[in-house]
């Protein structure tokens, strides 16, 4: 039987519980979306070029893009809640974004995130 999350977003207007079958195509969508990150979390933090600052803008219009087409597609957003979801700061919508990746993608938020885990096993 299919597993659906329930999510809800009231800052948007998204005050009912929404089921999400957290399908393929969605589970892309959030991983494209964090590559898209990455990738402009990678970038300098202070472009010197001309080209850095255009490369910075760019990448940052992209994930920020990316980010309200996941969440309008992936929650069916109506009208009224895409133009709440534009009035959203950047740290809202990452806030919101992140929630629902989180959710979608199963991660157990009470667990620390440790370097250790990546450290090779010294025996």
């Amino acid at each position: 039987m299919a597993e659906y999350i329930e999510f809800k977003a009231p800052e948007i207007g998204m005050n009912r519980t929404k089921k999400i079958l957290p399908t393929n195509k969605i589970v892309r969508k959030v991983l494209t979306l964090e590559l898209t990150q990455a990738k402009v979390m990678a970038m300098k933090d202070n472009p010197e070029t001309v080209d850095e600052v255009e490369e910075y803008v760019n990448g940052t219009l992209k994930f920020m893009d990316e980010t309200e087409d996941f969440l309008t597609t992936t929650l069916g957003l109506n009208k009224k809640q895409q133009e709440a979801l534009e009035e959203l700061t950047q740290e809202q919508l990452g806030e919101l974004s992140g929630r629902l990746q989180v959710t979608l993608l199963h991660v157990d938020q009470s667990v620390s995130d440790t370097d250790e885990e990546d450290e090779p096993d010294p025996k």
